[in-house]
């Protein structure tokens, strides 16, 4: 087996290995592991994020990490971290972070015998997408007005407009990694986003997985009830009655909305937590 790197031509053959809401971008990149018949059985995506809270420049985030079942167990999975370590070192990182779930079986043990240290938790939350739809205070909330723009139909400029205060704020380049399905900006005067509810969908999970619930302008709370209009609309009219909705404990304006809207708070399920593994570049020697 050996490794090659991924490349933006190269991608679309490997959507299978992806989830079906991921795209490759430019700033987005990775390696596969390929078998000696030139087959790829793992493939390994990373982003660089120079914003996160570790010491280091142009440090590397994994976004998404697979080895195909029948090839588990036999290498593959580290073959992948060493591409990715390398990577790493020739583009000057300091660290590399690994984000999964603690329900990901395997995973934690998976990073700590390659060299990563668990760092830190956030809860993660989940609840019944149809919970939310039978909730009255729900269906009370007021109409999305012509402001709240469906993402896949805001500018160009609008949506590097967010993303740089997206990053100002400290938060990473959620906009890389959502679908444009159910995600919306709340343009104020003069077409500049004033906030934006971010998310993509996971059919395999039959999972709605929000990245993020933010607004700029305080003095407009009004802005962040349009949004989450705009959201509950929508996942009803597009998602299957049975679908869950999850977020990380670090979203707090999604948390405070959602336990007033919900029916009761044993609605808001901690289904889990999400874990940062993180590994020094400089003393990694896998």
């Amino acid at each position: 087996m050996y490794l090659a790197r991924l490349t933006e031509e190269a991608a679309p053959e490997l959507y299978y290995m992806l989830p079906e809401a991921f795209q490759i971008r430019q700033n987005i990149y990775g390696v596969v592991c390929l078998d000696d018949h030139d087959l790829p059985v793992g493939i390994a995506v990373v982003r660089p994020d120079s914003d996160t809270v570790h010491s280091g420049k142009g440090n590397l985030i994994t976004e998404w990490l697979y080895v195909l079942p029948e090839h588990r167990r036999i290498g593959v999975g580290s073959m992948l971290i060493k591409g990715i370590m390398d990577m790493a070192r020739v583009n000057g990182a300091a660290f590399v972070e690994g984000c999964f779930r603690d329900s990901e079986e395997g995973m934690e043990e998976f990073f700590l015998k390659n060299g990563f240290l668990v760092l830190e938790d956030e809860p993660l939350y989940s609840f019944e997408l149809s919970a939310l739809f039978s909730s009255q205070k729900a269906r009370a909330l007021p109409k999305p007005g012509v402001n709240c723009v469906p993402l896949s139909e805001a500018e160009a400029q609008s949506i590097r407009i967010l993303r740089n205060n997206i990053i100002k704020l400290g938060y990473p380049d959620y906009l890389s990694i959502c679908s444009k399905d159910i995600s919306f900006l709340y343009m104020g005067e003069g077409l500049e986003p004033t906030g934006c509810i971010l998310s993509y969908y996971d059919p395999d999970e039959n999972m709605l997985n929000v990245s993020l619930l933010i607004n700029f302008d305080a003095k407009n709370p009004s802005h962040t009830l349009m949004l989450v209009s705009a959201f509950i609309r929508t996942s009803a009219a597009k998602l299957p009655a049975d679908s869950r909705v999850s977020f990380v404990g670090a979203n707090e304006n999604m948390r405070l909305f959602l336990e007033k809207l919900l029916p009761s708070r044993e609605s808001l399920e901690e289904s889990g937590k999400v874990l940062c593994a993180l590994c020094e570049t400089a003393s990694y020697s896998k």
